[in-house]
Formats: structure tokens, sequence, C-alpha cells
């Protein structure tokens, strides 16, 4: 599992990475947690997690679990991930040679099936080496140290040939992005007024073909009131979506989330907190008297 920090700010030096079984008790995790520590804004690294599958397992997925998780600063992304389990036979046998790929850009997968996740995509005149091949898949080494596998009537197939172009990673998944317009981040507003005017845009990024996301809802908590929802059609397929409210503040300080999802559990938050002057809290007024 490779974890990037997206982030403008350095991720706490505990943050993790953790996967819980949702099925069958067939399915045994060996290692089911790992500590990144502190990521960069930008820095990517990367965890191995480590499952079986025992015999007799009669379900056709694996449901999971996977969790970053940033203890210092209480910050969480969750995912639901179902793997395709293959029925028994038998596993990649050895093989060599080279692979080029001929279409415009051809999608890599983390099985010999076309129901695996993606995991890299290399692009037309790209050279990669061959490793192994599974039934009409071959195992090719789109990066060092690192496998995946191609349908062998996608490329080229040859005995040899010197590895060129290689392939760049798919990011399966990557969470909403959120923008207030003006961006807080120089510093929390102050006003007097009883609202303010919060505006900006959800977006997702576009990823290639089957990997493309959308956004599903924009909501926004004032405090523990949801103050704004807004649904996003189905059928628009939106990768941007505004969002514009005037947001009721009580005296003192105010903590403004504005929510992205893609879907129940995947989801991005931002809090900006302003402060209202001039007004004085109701509990302070109670204490004065």
């Amino acid at each position: 599992m490779d974890v990037k920090n997206v982030g403008p700010g350095v991720s706490g030096d505990k943050t993790y990475v953790a996967v819980k079984n949702l099925g069958d008790e067939k399915v045994f995790i060996k290692k089911g947690r790992v500590v990144l520590g502190a990521l960069k804004p930008g820095e990517v690294k990367s965890a191995v997690l480590q499952l079986d599958i025992r015999r007799g397992l009669r379900a056709d997925k694996v449901p999971l679990r996977l969790m970053v998780v940033d203890e210092k600063l209480d910050e969480y992304v969750a995912e639901r991930l179902e793997l395709p389990v293959a029925p028994d036979g038998k596993g990649s046998q050895p093989a060599s040679g080279a692979a080029r790929v001929t279409a415009a850009e051809q999608l890599l997968r983390t099985g010999a099936s076309d129901a695996a996740l993606p995991i890299a995509l290399a692009r037309r005149g790209a050279v990669l080496p061959v490793n192994g091949r599974a039934g009409g898949y071959l195992r090719v080494e789109w990066q060092k140290g690192r496998s995946a596998f191609v349908a062998a009537s996608a490329v080229e197939l040859s005995r040899s040939g010197k590895p060129a172009g290689g392939a760049v990673e798919v990011w399966q998944r990557e969470p909403p992005r959120i923008a207030f317009v003006p961006d807080p981040s120089r510093g929390a507003p102050s006003v007097t007024a009883d609202r303010i005017h919060v505006q900006g845009t959800a977006s997702v990024p576009e990823g290639p073909g089957e990997v493309a996301t959308r956004l599903r809802d924009v909501f926004i908590f004032a405090n523990d009131q949801k103050v704004f929802f807004k649904v996003v059609p189905g059928t628009s397929g939106a990768t941007r979506v505004e969002f514009a409210a005037d947001v009721p503040l009580k005296p003192g300080n105010n903590a403004i989330t504005v929510f992205a999802r893609e879907d129940e559990d995947f989801q991005s938050r931002r809090t900006v907190f302003v402060n209202r002057r001039g007004a004085t809290p109701v509990a302070q007024q109670g204490a004065a008297k």
C-alpha cells in the first residue's frame, strides 16, 4: 500500500496504515498494521500488509477495511475494499523477454484478471521486462522490484528488449480537495456580524478510465449544526463542485467544517475557525451575574 501526503503540512510521526478483515474467518491477517512515521508534503511511503486465504473459502471476494491514520492530528482516511478471489488453478509460471505497449495507454493490474485493480499506467512505446505468465496475462516489472499484470494480447512480446519508458503509478483513490475563496490559511477570520459568507470548491482528480472518481455530495457544519448540503447528481460525473453558504456564528470562536464525499466511507474535511467579536458568550454572561 502506497500512501502520499497531499496536504500542505507534515503528518504526525505515528502515522500508520492498517487493514481489517470484514468477511470470512478463512481470511487470516498476518500483518495488519505498519507505522509509516511522518510524511512531508508530497512524500510517498509504502507499507507491506500480508494476508492468507485459507482453503474452504467460498466467497469470490474478500472484503477489507483499509485505513490511514494520523494519530497526532486525529485525521484518518478509511475505505472498504473488495479483493476478487480467483478459483484454484496454476499460479504464475516463469517467463522472460520484454513487452512493448502498442496502445496509447495501457493499465497494468495487481492480478491476472480484468477485475484486478489497476496499479500503474504505461504509454505507447514503453518496454517492460517480463518475469512471469499466468494464463493470458504477462507479469511485468513496471518499477524496480514491483510487478504487475497485463493482458498478453495488449502488448507485443519479444525475446529481448532494453527496458524503456517505464510506467507511472496509478493512485486508486485520492481524497477530494477542498478550497476556500478567499483562502483562510494566512490567519483565522475575525468578524463582528452574526453570519459569515463561506464559499469555495470541492474537487476530485481525474483518473484514467476506470479509476476516475466523482463527487457524491458536499455539506457544511457550523460547530455542531449542519447548515448546508448539496447533492451532486449521479448522472453528472462531476469532478468539481462549487459551494456557498451564509453560516451563522455564535459569540466567540466558531469551527466551520466543509465535508466533501465520494461515498459513505471516503471523504475529506477542512475546518476554518472564525472569531465573532463584540458579543459576550452566554456562559460568560451567566457568570458575570
